[in-house]
């Protein structure tokens, strides 16, 4: 099987076509995907193409085919085998509205009860230097066992 590869000219059309369709920025997309807005801007005119993993988080996002979204002529529709089969019409219909109206998700997240998770762990540092108290140790502890 050919390894597919992205065309970076009809690549830089769909995703500048995608972003205006969702109201989408240089700046917004830089920080939904945790890009510099400098590279998204390169993608969009066809300077540089994208890593594959991250056509598909965008093809996931804008619920769009990531063939498609690379510049293949295929349907832009996001494949049925890549969508769940589980959901009801209702539930594709309202995960179709959610996924169109990212201004309104934070609100909708809220409303039910949703937490952000962060899409990195933040590094921390410990160290046991053996010169604590056992108070000091225990309160460590407690510190510890609350992450």
């Amino acid at each position: 099987m050919k390894k597919k590869t992205v065309n970076k000219d009809i690549f830089s059309k769909r995703l500048t076509l995608l972003m205006e369709e969702h109201n989408e920025t240089t700046y917004s997309m830089a920080d939904r995907f945790s890009l510099s807005s400098p590279t998204i801007s390169r993608y969009m005119t066809g300077q540089m193409a994208a890593k594959i993993t991250t056509i598909e988080l965008m093809a996931k996002y804008f619920n769009v085919n990531p063939v498609w979204l690379m510049g293949y002529d295929v349907d832009r529709a996001m494949p049925q085998t890549l969508l769940s089969t589980a959901l009801t019409k209702h539930e594709s219909e309202v995960l179709t509205a959610y996924r169109n109206k990212p201004e309104a998700q934070p609100f909708v997240d809220r409303l039910l009860g949703i937490t952000s998770q962060p899409d990195h762990l933040m590094p921390i540092a410990a160290h046991n230097d053996a010169t604590q108290s056992k108070e000091e140790q225990a309160l460590m502890q407690e510190d510890l066992d609350e992450l």
